[in-house]
């Protein structure tokens, strides 16, 4: 059986007697705490993450009141009651525009719980089930999805299975007598509108799939790179439909985003064993566009030449690559490259220079990125025309693992330096604001643009502290000074240090320093 945890807040012994004895005598409810403040009720429910709280309205400290608003605002899962006298109908008014579950007029007698904790039951209850329901509902419709996505990104990336079409077949989608092609969407200069693209990533998939879906059949695969638009079609003018809508697309992110795109469209196919050619002309577009500008939306026939007789670097000799220089040692990255050189160009058919280069410029320039290194840091010229220079493919490896070298130093140097600033930042954020009641962590957070689980691993990290802890021991000092500097009143160094509750700011000084303020204040002034 489901055991509800409760914590209960009240400063009259006899009530929190009377409500003990009433839920002991229940099998699924479970006092797991109980203060006679609001301050220490608050710090268990943080602590102890409790299903409901009841809460006297009035209490020390912090009131039941506004321990119910920073329950809510911060742990809104937790459901609410509220305790009070006959005499406080004004509390129990303010109380029910705080939708809480249930009140409990003193004195508390047992058939008035027992009415609460049934209305909690079925609270719950409600709760679960609609949880379920939803839950079930959305796990179907993710799963299918999902699939969908997993199945093409495999057959994208080369992995192509016999299964496959049937598979999609029985998902409800299918290429039969159509006409498809894959649009692979990332940022345009990269080094401009990458930062923006990451952070309207799915913005952008929604904004886009809303317009393509007036026009063809389409399935999304997300990349951490780019995202990749299935388009199926079989109406004919294929080519000139996706251009108008990926410019229709391009202009709506331009001005609502302010970003820019770059959309590069695979030639037109039918035959779904083609799937990873059409990736690939995605791939190569966006190579291409990296030595001559050609504008926002690149179709395949303006770039790639049919050249069935190239012999191109499989998918899987660029994956094996990527993971190696993002987990390998300098000497594992070279005995894969001394692999890849006797396979690529043992045969009469080898890799031509031109697409060795060019996929070793996208396999480079998608690490650099990942890492944020900016590659005119590392080379002076073109990233492409310098790998050209080589005529020996050994000596191109060599200065390949040499540049990736390069790029992993100065990536740490960037981590450390970026997450100094990022502290600092938050640090100047909080001694420039502590004064403001409503300070928190999610406000510096929004403030200087971070998470906020990262701006929580750096102070414990780098201070071994938690935010709230150092934004308390800071309003500490700082009420320490004003206390030995100056002839204000308690209230009003309260007030300026950030706590809108006198009694709360008495309870955290006497917490932080084991003296009330006013003997702090007598015995520095000795």
């Amino acid at each position: 059986m489901i055991k509800y945890k409760v914590v209960i807040a009240d400063d009259e012994r006899e009530i929190f007697g009377r409500l003990e004895k009433f839920l002991n005598c229940t099998d699924d409810f479970e006092i797991v705490g109980s203060a006679g403040n609001g301050y220490d009720a608050y710090h268990l429910v943080e602590t102890l993450q409790p299903d409901i709280l009841i809460t006297d309205i009035i209490m020390p400290f912090i009131s039941g009141i506004e321990l119910v608003k920073m329950v809510k605002e911060n742990y809104p899962l937790v459901k609410t009651a509220i305790v009070s006298g006959a005499n406080n109908f004004e509390y129990t008014k303010e109380s029910m525009d705080l939708n809480v579950v249930g009140y409990l007029t003193k004195p508390v007698d047992k058939e008035a719980v027992n009415k609460l904790l049934d209305k909690i039951r079925k609270v719950f209850a409600s709760q679960e089930q609609a949880f379920k329901i939803d839950n079930l509902r959305k796990k179907y419709e993710s799963s299918v999805e999902n699939a969908i996505e997993n199945v093409l990104a495999i057959n994208m990336l080369g992995g192509l299975k016999k299964s496959s079409y049937e598979q999609l077949s029985e998902f409800g989608f299918s290429f039969e007598n159509k006409t498809y092609a894959l649009a692979f969407v990332t940022p345009y200069k990269n080094e401009i509108n990458k930062p923006k693209f990451k952070e309207n990533y799915h913005l952008i998939k929604h904004i886009a799939q809303d317009i393509l879906i007036k026009h063809f059949e389409v399935r999304v695969v997300m990349f951490e790179d780019g995202i990749v638009f299935v388009l199926l079609d079989n109406l004919g003018n294929f080519s000139q439909k996706i251009s108008s809508a990926f410019y229709e697309i391009i202009k709506i992110i331009e001005r609502k985003l302010k970003t820019e795109l770059l959309v590069s469209i695979s030639k037109e196919y039918v035959d779904f064993t083609r799937f990873h050619d059409a990736y690939l002309d995605t791939q190569n577009i966006i190579f291409s566009e990296r030595l001559v500008d050609f504008g926002n939306i690149i179709l395949s026939s303006d770039v790639i030449e049919d050249d069935v007789d190239k012999l191109y670097m499989l998918e899987s000799d660029i994956l094996e690559i990527e993971k190696c220089i993002r987990m390998g040692s300098k000497e594992e990255m070279q005995k894969l490259f001394d692999s890849l050189e006797e396979k690529l160009f043992s045969s009469k058919k080898h890799l031509s220079q031109e697409y060795l280069c060019i996929n070793l410029s996208n396999v480079f320039i998608k690490y650099a990125r990942d890492c944020n290194v900016i590659i005119t840091d590392i080379v002076s010229s073109n990233l492409y025309t310098e790998f050209m220079e080589f005529k020996s493919s050994g000596k191109l490896f060599k200065h390949f693992i040499k540049l990736v070298g390069i790029v992993q130093q100065k990536s740490v140097e960037s981590k450390i330096t970026n997450s100094e600033k990022i502290l600092k930042d938050a640090v100047e954020y909080i001694e420039e604001n502590y004064q403001k009641s409503e300070l928190s962590l999610e406000m510096v957070c929004y403030k200087i643009g971070v998470s906020i689980s990262y701006l929580s691993m750096l102070f414990k990290k780098k201070k071994d502290i938690n935010f709230i802890k150092y934004l308390i021991n800071y309003r500490m000092e700082m009420a320490k000074k004003l206390l030995r500097e100056t002839d204000l009143k308690v209230i009003e160094v309260s007030i300026k240090c950030g706590y809108s509750n006198v009694y709360y700011f008495s309870h955290s000084f006497k917490k932080h320093t084991n003296m009330t303020a006013g003997e702090y204040r007598a015995h520095e002034n000795n």
